[in-house]
């Protein structure tokens, strides 16, 4: 297993299962996905709902994966990493949690991708990385019409238990 050097929450690209040089300066993908990927919790009704909704809405990058259907080695991830958090994997970096989700507004340009690089000003990241933790935390108990599990596509890896009601 590779390990992948990272600080706070931006990794820095491994040559394997991260975008790699092609003729005429093109980036791609190792995998089966192409362009960016967003590996979120596809267990949490609320962060498929809010992500699907962002996407569509705002035109934002990349392809939304449930962590639980996707080969994490491919990108370097652990499970335990993935289940805390989102993470974005663009052409030029990968960032998770609140630098995650600022680097995927960033990948939409215009006005969306301004707002995204206001994410990461210094003053701003503490306040939005705070928020993101929060809402990480509880994104079970927050109240709405989505559901607390969905049902996945073909699932890869084991789920680690819920802490919340030990299931798995």
């Amino acid at each position: 297993m590779t390990v992948v050097p990272y600080v706070g929450n931006v990794v820095f690209m491994p040559a394997r299962g991260f975008p790699r040089e092609r003729r005429g300066g093109a980036r791609e993908l190792c995998g089966p996905y192409e362009g960016a990927v967003v590996i979120y919790d596809g267990r949490c009704g609320f962060c498929h709902a809010v992500l699907s909704a962002l996407s569509e809405r705002w035109r934002l990058p990349g392809q939304l994966v449930p962590w639980q259907a996707v080969d994490l080695g491919t990108f370097g991830i652990s499970a335990g990493e993935a289940a805390r958090q989102m993470w974005y994997i663009g052409p030029d970096r990968a960032a998770s949690g609140a630098l995650g989700f600022s680097a995927w507004l960033r990948g939409a340009g215009g006005l969306v991708g301004a707002v995204g690089l206001v994410l990461e000003l210094p003053v701003l990241r503490l306040g939005s990385s705070l928020m993101y933790s929060i809402v990480a935390r509880y994104r079970y108990q927050i109240p709405g019409p989505w559901g607390h599990t969905r049902p996945l596509p073909t699932v890869l890896h084991p789920m680690p238990r819920d802490r919340y009601n030990g299931r798995r």
